[in-house]
């Protein structure tokens, strides 16, 4: 059994709904490109990987 996510509950962030996926990936061209360390990469691994959910916030 794989362990519970933190917080109990695992946030699925993944935008499921075509229209809204496409509008958010229309969205993301448009962002500017940052570069990460490597601690930064690893963060972001973890929120992609639900590593930290439930994390909240705008």
């Amino acid at each position: 059994m794989a362990n519970p996510p933190h917080g109990g509950i695992l946030k699925d962030l993944i935008a499921r709904d075509s229209p809204r996926r496409q509008e958010l990936a229309a969205e993301a061209e448009r962002l500017p490109a940052v570069i990460l360390n490597e601690r930064q990469l690893c963060d972001l691994e973890l929120i992609l990987n639900g590593g930290f959910s439930p994390l909240e916030g705008p």
